[in-house]
C-alpha cells in the first residue's frame, strides 16, 4: 500500500493508545513498522527565506555521512524500516553517494524510499541513478507560480531550471521505463504565492504531479520576523486557500493534506 493512504489513515486515528497497539502488532506479527527521516548530510545550496538554512550565522553545515556509517545504520535499522525519507531539511543530492544510499535502502527491501530535493543539483547521471536504484517518491517544495516569486523566496534558485530537471527526471524515467519515483509538490501558500496558483497550475499540469501538499510556511524561531509577517496566510485568506485547492481539483491535480 502506498505510504501516503497508510498515511493518511494512521492520521485518521485520534487515539494514541490504538497507534501504539497497531504499532506494536505489527511489530509481533514481523511487519515492518518504522518511519525514518534521516538527513545524510547538514547542507543546502539554496537559502530559501522560509528555511533556516538562510540562517548563515547560526548554521553549522556538516559534511555528508560516509556510507561506512551509512551502511551501519541500514544494517541496524532498514530491515525494521517501512517507509524512509532520504532527507529532513538538508539537500540530499550534495551527498555525493545518494544514489547508492537510495540502492541500499532498496537492497534491505525498504518498501518506499522518499527524498525532498530543491533538484537543482539533478544531472543525468543521478537521475538515472535515483531512477534505477529505486526511488519512490521526490518532493519538490515550490513557493510560487512565476519566475520572480519563486527566485525571491529560493534564493540561489533558477526558475528554468527547476523545469528543465524535472523534465530530465520525465524523460529518465520513460527511457527505463519506470513510472517511480512518483513526483509530489510542496506548494508553500504565502499572501503571494496564493494569487500565483494559476500560472503554477500551467507549468505543472504537463508532468502530471501524483498529488500536491498546500502548506503554509511555519513560523521558526528566531529566524525572519518580517518576512513571516509580510507572507503568512492570515485568516481573511481562508477563502484564497478554499479557491486555490478547487483550482487544483479542477485541473485534475490531486491535493492531499
Amino acid at each position: 500500500m502506498n505510504a501516503n493512504i497508510l498515511k493518511s489513515i494512521y492520521l485518521k486515528i485520534k487515539s494514541n493508545n490504538l497507534r501504539l497497539i497497531i504499532l506494536r502488532v505489527m511489530k509481533f506479527v514481523g511487519m515492518r513498522y518504522l518511519v525514518i527521516r534521516l538527513d545524510t548530510n547538514f547542507l543546502c545550496n539554496l537559502r530559501c527565506k522560509m528555511c533556516y538554512f538562510s540562517d548563515r550565522e547560526k548554521i553549522q553545515p556538516i559534511k555528508p555521512m560516509t556510507m561506512d556509517l551509512y551502511k551501519k545504520i541500514a544494517a541496524e535499522i532498514f530491515p525494521k524500516v517501512r517507509v524512509l525519507y532520504l532527507s529532513c531539511g538538508a539537500e540530499p543530492l550534495l551527498t555525493p553517494h545518494i544514489g547508492e544510499c537510495v540502492k541500499i535502502a532498496k537492497d534491505f527491501g525498504v518498501p518506499f524510499i522518499s527524498m525532498t530535493s530543491n533538484c537543482m543539483l539533478l544531472t543525468e547521471e543521478l537521475c538515472e541513478k535515483i531512477v534505477r536504484n529505486g526511488l519512490s517518491e521526490l518532493i519538490v517544495s515550490i513557493t510560487g507560480g512565476t519566475a520572480a516569486t519563486y527566485e525571491e523566496n529560493h534564493q540561489g534558485a533558477n526558475w528554468e531550471r527547476l523545469w528543465a530537471n524535472l523534465t530530465l527526471l520525465e524523460e529518465t524515467k520513460k527511457k527505463l521505463g519506470c513510472i517511480n519515483p512518483e513526483l509530489k509538490i510542496n506548494y508553500i501558500l504565502t499572501r503571494k504565492s496564493i494569487t500565483e496558483v494559476e500560472p503554477f497550475i500551467q507549468k505543472i499540469k504537463p508532468f502530471s504531479p501524483d498529488f500536491i501538499t498546500l502548506r503554509e510556511i511555519v513560523v521558526l524561531k528566531n529566524m525572519n520576523n518580517e518576512f513571516y509577517e509580510a507572507s503568512k496566510i492570515t485568516a481573511d485568506l481562508l477563502p484564497e486557500v478554499e479557491k486555490a485547492k478547487a483550482l487544483f481539483a479542477s485541473a485534475e491535480i490531486s491535493v492531499v493534506d
